[in-house]
């Protein structure tokens, strides 16, 4: 806009410097003997009319650079105004989502009326929010070992064109399948097999395991849940995509209406993603210069880290006396390169590349001019890194400070302790209460026998159930991992037990609580009532806590507040008929914590995740809920079910964890590393600062599509600070090797970043840093901070004696 103004005041200024020279002459020429005045005078008109004629074009010009300036204007506002409505639009997605979500968990008022034992009629406040344990999803965990996918045969069934491009379509308009890579979905479509449905069959039953995704070809399909119509499926579309994670129970019931499918067992989908995620890279970076003196942990992050980038026949891959700091890998295809050694000469042909050879090494070194060109020959597609991700690597992991190995004294009291627990049998101990119930487990509170200093957590799991739903591995590497975990922020396993039918665990007992139940107690609304009842606070508190039965748990906080209101803090909304007229006023917010008290817990988590990956163990299933309170208010890390020993820099593809915590790597069957965790720290802090995680869906499928979109696409609450919101998308980067504490210096980018600046770590690891909440823990038979649980009455398990825990 400022050279279009330029250029008409230049050009007016010409104008007037044309018209000035012409008015000399003439006067010149006037003066000049010989000269015909008349002749002068009709130049001179022709000249005013001309002068006129390019100022009324000058005023024209004028005119349209102001139009067009005009119209950058508002080209640049609507622009302004699409990106502000696209973020908008974004924004009310995710809120749309959160609010559909909302809306499933919340339930009407509970009225209980007085039962006949004359308990006094109670209620339950209609807008107490509902926060349920989430159970962790595991596909089988005897998946291929990546060494084996060398020995898969892939099946590959003919089909049409047409049907082709009719499954290709498909899976590309599917909110999960069209994030999968380009050659996976040539693969799924060369794999899938044609099958033909009678009309009105049942092609998946609600409750049933599911193995088999599908992709309709003709006629209809109805979906209903619970006898009830959800919608109509047409003709290329893909349903029972759940199937191509793992073995998942069906949601729904999907019924034929006279079409043809193409279905895909799940099996084969697991060994097809591993298979042709697989890249032939170890052999080719090997004789990369560059990367030769890089351990294989290293090579394994510079593996993640390489981008596919694909080119076109023809198309300058690379071109002479530019700039860039990319490093090729050939993935596919041919590449020529040439060379002009002065302007005025052709270009001379140097070689030809394909696939396995690599070219700009030198970027990677820091020289930014390229000294050749590089030009596809065909449809070329390379593997691409830049030179800022190559030096955030080659690092290699996280230099190991301190000594892995346990001190003498350290070694002498294991070995003792060893020795104590090898010594009891199951009978020595007797059971106080049930601590928590988990999927095929059940955590008892228990006493030695004789004496009353202490307790034990038991973990009591059923031999039969592991085998049914396979998961052997799990439970072996479970009591491998945590005989071995000897941090004071994980919880000790001290020995094992088996006998024909369950599996029993003897681990510390933590009596503080989880940190879940903290988070959940906080949903439990601070109410103040007015004081508008004859006789004041005095009868609001006799009738709370005289009220008979104890119908109110009291947290310790009750205050008399300018003589106007009571604030309580209540463990239960549940209030009694004698109160219920009184006027609530809710003042609580919903389960969150601040600010330092997450940076406390999560620094106990992170010295947790240290001491597990610099032993290359995968955690895999963080969350709240596996996070347990000592008697000091210590975090510890609990449950390692899904907790696996791979090695540094070593990947597996087993897919487990919590829907709203596992990363993009494991839902896109990736394979996965320590990153992983580092993902799931950062939905860890996302959840203890705003009350819920950001990534969440009606069902797992809505929440994996979420996860896909990315972090960027979440809109952050206020109450999360820039550092903290900062430190959560450097943890959740799509591209494991992008993620904080997954680089060069490795976790020790996390304990710098400026959230936990001024963080006291010596203190967290001496014990000395005084926690956020101390638990009320009166004794060692303590109960009080988890949840009430009824005796087990259920039969005893049926007997499992195959020996698969021989090692038990």
């Amino acid at each position: 806009m400022f050279d279009q103004q330029l250029s008409v005041e230049r050009r007016a200024r010409s104008a007037d410097w044309i018209s000035a020279s012409v008015s000399l002459m003439l006067s010149l020429s006037i003066a000049a003997p010989g000269t015909s005045r008349a002749y002068f005078v009709r130049l001179m008109g022709t000249l005013h009319d001309l002068q006129s004629a390019l100022r009324t074009k000058i005023a024209e010009l004028y005119q349209r650079d102001a139009l067009i300036d005009e119209l950058e204007l508002e080209l640049d506002s609507k622009d302004d105004q699409i990106t502000h409505l696209q973020d908008e639009l974004k924004s009310k997605d995710q809120l749309l989502a959160n609010l559909q979500d909302e809306l499933e968990g919340l339930r009407s008022a509970l009225v209980t009326q007085k039962n006949s034992s004359g308990t006094p009629e109670s209620i339950v406040l209609p807008d107490e929010p509902q926060r349920t344990k989430r159970q962790a999803i595991s596909g089988e965990s005897t998946a291929l070992d990546p060494n084996q996918l060398t020995h898969v045969t892939l099946t590959n069934y003919s089909k049409s064109k047409e049907s082709r491009e009719l499954i290709q379509k498909a899976l590309l308009e599917n909110d999960f399948m069209k994030h999968l890579e380009a050659e996976q979905i040539l693969a799924i479509t060369d794999c899938m097999f044609p099958t033909a449905l009678t009309q009105g069959c049942c092609v998946i039953q609600e409750g049933d395991d599911g193995s088999t995704v599908y992709v309709l070809e003709e006629g209809l399909v109805e979906v209903t849940k619970g006898g009830q119509k959800l919608c109509t499926i047409e003709p290329g579309k893909v349903f029972g995509e759940l199937a191509i994670l793992y073995n998942c129970t069906r949601t729904a019931s999907v019924t034929d209406h006279h079409d043809e499918d193409w279905p895909l067992k799940a099996f084969e989908l697991h060994g097809l993603l591993e298979k042709v995620l697989q890249r032939p890279l170890p052999s080719v970076t090997h004789h990369v210069p560059s990367f030769r003196t890089l351990t294989e942990d290293v090579l394994s992050k510079v593996a993640d880290s390489l981008e596919e980038t694909r080119y076109s026949d023809g198309d300058y891959i690379i071109r002479q006396g530019a700039t860039g700091d990319t490093f090729f890998i050939i993935s596919e295809g041919q590449v020529r390169v040439t060379q002009q050694k002065s302007a005025c000469e052709e270009p001379v042909f140097l070689s030809t590349l394909s696939r396995g050879d690599w070219f700009g090494e030198q970027a990677l070194k820091g020289e930014d001019v390229r000294t050749a060109n590089v030009t596809a020959v065909g449809d070329v597609t390379c593997l691409v890194v830049d030179r800022e991700s190559f030096k955030q690597l080659i690092g290699g992991l996280e230099t190991v400070s301190g000594n892995m190995c346990e001190s003498e004294e350290e070694k002498a009291s294991l070995e003792a302790e060893a020795s104590f627990f090898s010594s009891l049998s199951l009978s020595d101990f007797h059971i106080i209460c049930t601590l928590g119930l988990g999927g095929f487990s059940r955590v008892e509170l228990v006493q030695l026998k004789g004496d009353n200093s202490r307790s034990f957590a038991l973990k009591v799991l059923k031999k039969r159930h592991i085998v049914d739903s396979s998961q052997q591995a799990h439970i072996i590497s479970e009591r491998s991992i945590m005989m071995e975990a000897h941090s004071p922020f994980t919880v000790r396993l001290y020995r094992t037990f088996r006998d024909s039918k369950c599996l029993f665990m003897l681990m510390e007992a933590c009596l503080g609580g989880e940190l879940w139940t903290l988070l959940r107690d906080r949903y439990k609304h601070i109410y103040a009532w007015r004081l508008t009842m004859p006789g004041g606070w005095h009868n609001l508190y006799s009738s709370i806590f005289d009220s008979g039965g104890g119908v109110l748990g009291f947290m310790g906080r009750f205050v008399l507040s300018l003589n106007a209101c009571v604030l309580a803090a209540l463990r239960s909304l549940r209030i009694s008929s004698s109160i219920k007229d009184f006027p609530f006023s809710d003042c609580g917010e919903r389960g969150q914590l601040e600010e330092s008290s997450t940076r406390f817990y999560c620094a106990c988590v992170l010295e947790a995740l240290i001491f597990l990956h610099r032993r290359g163990i995968i955690y895999r299933d963080l969350k709240p809920e596996n996070i347990i309170l000592d008697q000091r208010g210590y975090a510890k890390l609990v449950d390692f079910g899904f907790a696996k020993k791979v090695g540094l820099g070593k990947k597996t593809w087993t897919f487990c964890g919590t829907p709203e915590y596992v990363p993009p790597e494991i839902i896109l069957n990736k394979g996965h590393d320590v990153s992983a965790d580092c993902w799931s720290l950062g939905i860890l802090i996302f959840e203890l600062l705003s009350g819920s995680p950001p990534f969440s869906g009606s069902d797992p499928m809505k929440t994996y599509n979420f996860i896909l979109r990315g972090i960027d696409m979440v809109e952050f609450p206020k109450k999360i600070s820039k550092s903290a919101a900062h430190l959560i998308k450097r943890l959740c980067r799509d591209n494991p090797s992008e993620r904080l504490g997954n680089q060069k210096n490795g976790v020790v980018d996390i304990q710098k970043h400026k959230w936990f600046e001024g963080f006291n770590w010596e203190g967290i690891r001496e014990g000395t840093l005084t926690p956020p909440f101390t638990p009320n823990v009166s004794g060692p038979l303590d109960s009080s901070n988890f949840d009430c649980f009824p005796e087990d009455t259920e039969e005893p398990p049926p007997d499992e004696e195959s020996g698969w825990d021989v090692d038990f």
